[in-house]
């Protein structure tokens, strides 16, 4: 019986010393998870330990749609219908290294930094987003509208 105990109580520490948890000492970067000892990157990130900034992977067309609060109903242009909308994400094509987005009639140029990003050189309009799991979320804030009013516009979508 004493032998049989020593038997199992050596096969317990074999088995359990064998359970290594590959995550444990891995340093993924970025808000990357870990799974079986794979680094698994966000959507802007690449690289063994999603240490490399990856733009051209936001790069694309997303049909997004959200929510407008204006203060009246006297607001004009694509802010006043912000439904299924197709917003591009790209590289300039007049301003090598720059990034801009295009909505209906309008190209707002935007600083990117990782899978965030924020709208820059629209007069009148302010905001930012970010990617996350291929999709999309952004929030607008226009002053520039007849009759001076404010608008917020929060949408999002996925990557087509």
């Amino acid at each position: 019986m004493k032998k049989f105990l020593l038997t199992l109580i050596a096969i317990i520490f074999l088995l359990a010393s064998s359970c290594k948890d590959e995550c444990k000492d891995l340093k993924c970067l970025n808000r990357a998870e870990c799974n079986d000892g794979t680094c698994i990157c966000p959507t802007g990130f690449s690289g063994e330990f999603c240490e490399v900034e990856d733009q051209a992977a936001l790069y694309g067309s997303y049909l997004v749609s959200g929510t407008n609060q204006c203060t009246s109903s006297n607001h004009s242009g694509w802010d006043a219908n912000f439904s299924n909308k197709t917003v591009i994400f790209q590289e300039s094509p007049t301003n090598s290294g720059s990034v801009e987005m295009v909505v209906d009639f309008a190209t707002i140029k935007v600083a990117l930094s990782g899978n965030n990003f924020v709208l820059s050189a629209l007069s009148g309009y302010t905001g930012s987003g970010k990617f996350e799991n291929n999709n999309m979320t952004f929030e607008l804030n226009s002053t520039v509208v007849a009759g001076g009013e404010d608008c917020k516009i929060n949408v999002s979508g996925p990557k087509q």
